[in-house]
């Protein structure tokens, strides 16, 4: 199946389990990368992931990069852009703040963060020349593109998520953590629409204190889909609702079976002679 869902625990903790090839995919889970039709824009996520390594500081680019980006953008393009506040101190250029709307008319423009430094979000494309305008200011820290956000964290390690894996060959519904986060995403950090969608599935427990995770404790077989008639706990054909399963014939019956008949045709052929 291959596919990547995500989940939420009892302190509002976000982690994103990977199915691999055979494990089982909660019916209600939000979706992101895989073959399963994503219910999720990551590129929300990631914009989120990035805004917290800046605002750590475990993200950095350098003027020139910053610029080449912004030189090489040839078509409208949706970015996520930190900008630190204006120098104000003592010997400082006097700066006049940024005004983003007058820099940026033609695209509506979300703060996703209003610390020093301020991050936004561009929820349309923005022009070559409004890129360019903006980082001529100097106050540009990060200039980051969607394309360049899903490289960056698609397939990756997030760090900020807690992951869950499989082994392959195990209950479809087992799965193992393989990355715990040292300070774990939040749902509450989340825009609003990303929140509703990947919190509909919450675990009742925390996933800190949870190295393995099997959704048998947590939910009905029909709860989840798999790649074969499975169960969360079991491999091969799952057993109808309210069918008999058929005892097997014992090899005795069998045998007797086989007499009997031989013995029928026998008499047939006896019956016959006899006319």
């Amino acid at each position: 199946m291959d596919t990547e869902w995500f989940a939420v625990d009892a302190t509002g903790a976000v982690a994103v389990f990977d199915t691999g090839e055979d494990g089982a995919l909660p019916v209600t889970a939000a979706t992101g990368f895989g073959p399963v039709t994503g219910t999720v824009d990551t590129l929300t996520l990631y914009r989120v992931l990035l805004s917290r390594r800046i605002e750590r500081g475990n993200f950095e680019q350098p003027a020139i990069e910053i610029e080449e980006i912004a030189e090489l953008t040839r078509s409208p393009m949706t970015m996520l852009i930190a900008l630190r506040e204006p120098l104000a101190g003592y010997r400082d250029v006097p700066r006049s703040e940024v005004d983003v709307g007058a820099l940026l008319p033609e695209s509506r423009f979300l703060i996703v963060r209003e610390k020093n430094p301020r991050i936004g979000l561009s929820r349309e494309p923005l022009s070559p020349e409004a890129a360019r305008a903006l980082v001529k200011t100097g106050l540009v820290v990060a200039l980051v593109t969607d394309v360049m956000l899903d490289e960056m964290f698609h397939g990756t390690e997030e760090g900020d998520l807690f992951r869950y894996g499989r082994d392959h060959g195990d209950e479809p519904g087992a799965y193992k953590r393989v990355a715990s986060p040292a300070q774990p995403l939040s749902i509450d950090e989340l825009p609003e629409d990303a929140r509703a969608e990947i919190g509909k599935l919450r675990f009742p427990v925390g996933f800190a204190d949870s190295e393995r995770l099997h959704l048998a404790d947590h939910m009905r077989d029909q709860d989840a889909r798999y790649w074969g008639e499975w169960t969360l706990r079991d491999f091969g054909p799952t057993e109808d609702a309210g069918a008999k399963q058929l005892a097997p014939t014992p090899p005795s019956s069998r045998a007797g079976m086989l007499i009997l008949v031989l013995m029928m045709f026998a008499g047939v052929l006896w019956l016959i002679s006899r006319r």
